[in-house]
């Protein structure tokens, strides 16, 4: 009998000590909110090809997408100078322009974020993980026969 009590009261001790796990899982996927900074551009088609990074010009990181907790957020030119990627007498490429902000809302399902920008058009992103660095890359599509791809980084 007094084994059976010393079990008893040894379960009822391990029972009382027993830690429940009350932490919920964590998502294997990047969370968008915060300010990414743009590091390249691409684009292609409609007889276009360019290639513009940051290590190239560093202005180009100053163009950023802020993405709020409350869905809200815009994308904005942080400089204090008009960033010019490309110039070659009256030809040119600005990236970024001191004062240029657009407002936008965006979802995130799972690794897609969705961007709604003021003006009515929509981008979609993927946020990603690589080499200890998050991604957010956007396809933007202006024209059937034209896409531009921004790859930024957190």
């Amino acid at each position: 009998m007094k084994f059976r009590i010393l079990y008893c009261f040894c379960f009822l001790i391990l029972l009382a000590c027993s830690k429940k796990d009350s932490s919920t899982p964590t998502s294997i996927y990047v969370d968008a909110t915060g300010t990414w900074s743009v590091q390249s551009i691409k684009g292609f088609g409609d007889g276009i090809n360019l290639q513009y990074n940051s290590t190239d010009h560093p202005c180009l990181s100053e163009n950023k997408y802020e993405f709020k907790s409350a869905a809200s957020g815009r994308f904005y030119f942080a400089g204090t100078d008009s960033c010019y990627v490309y110039q070659n007498g009256s030809t040119y490429v600005v990236t970024g322009t001191p004062g240029t902000e657009n407002a936008l809302t965006w979802q995130q399902i799972k690794d897609s974020v969705i961007i709604t920008y003021a003006v009515g058009s929509k981008d979609t992103g993927i946020v990603s993980t690589a080499g200890g660095k998050n991604y957010l890359t956007i396809a933007n599509h202006y024209s059937t026969g034209y896409v531009n791809t921004v790859i930024c980084t957190k």
